[in-house]
């Protein structure tokens, strides 16, 4: 991990000619447990649940402006309910933490509802791009349901301790204005393991997320 945060570091250095951007991005959190039993086996009758998320942050690029390296601020929420026989289970969860992670433009279609009309010259026009993250996460508050009786979170070892994730995806933006975009963007990811059994146990449990969101980027211009 010190590896990987003084390659990030060194990249950013390189990068002295590009605009960043400021980003903003809300949307929803579809999650689900994925649970495997001592033995191995999974517990199939988990559903997935819905909540809301919210990411800040910036985009700095390196040596060329299709290739971005991003930093973001992020909250999160996650859940999941499920039966078994005579018992009903819930979870609810809130985490705040943050991401580190690379971005790169595939391809780049100029001002593309207004290729011709000259109505902004600095317009980046129609991005797809794809991206990939690694985050840390810390639980703000956590609930757990069993039948009619809920139980704090806080202080449970399987959850109360930090929450990392692996996440990638695609998306779309589009530039309104020389310093202004939208974009639309999808992330799915996996958590490293919360719960794992010693090695004659197969116990493990770790989150599945899928993430849909919509922002804004403002670009910020160096002296």
């Amino acid at each position: 991990m010190n590896k990987f945060l003084i390659i990030l570091c060194l990249l950013c250095s390189f990068q002295i000619t590009h605009a960043q951007q400021l980003m903003l991005n809300m949307g929803k959190t579809i999650s689900t447990f994925d649970y495997k039993n001592s033995d191995g086996n999974k517990l199939d009758n988990l559903l997935s649940r819905s909540y809301g998320y919210m990411e800040a942050g910036y985009k700095l690029p390196v040596f060329t402006e299709n290739f971005k390296v991003l930093a973001n601020v992020t909250y999160n929420k996650y859940g999941a309910s499920g039966s078994e026989r005579s018992y009903y289970f819930e979870w609810d969860m809130a985490y705040l933490g943050g991401n580190v992670g690379l971005e790169y433009d595939l391809w780049r279609i100029g001002d593309f509802f207004n290729r011709k009309n000259g109505f902004v010259k600095g317009r980046e026009g129609l991005i797809f791009f794809i991206k990939g993250t690694f985050s840390g996460e810390f639980l703000i508050t956590g609930t757990q349901q069993i039948n009619n009786q809920a139980y704090n979170l806080k202080g449970v070892e399987q959850f109360d301790q930090p929450l990392f994730f692996v996440r990638g995806g695609a998306g779309l933006s589009y530039g309104f204005s020389e310093d202004v975009a939208l974009f639309f963007q999808y992330m799915g990811g996996k958590s490293f393991p919360l719960l794992k059994g010693n090695p004659d146990d197969k116990e493990e449990l770790s989150l599945i997320t899928h993430q849909f969101g919509f922002g804004v980027l403002i670009k910020i211009l160096h002296k």
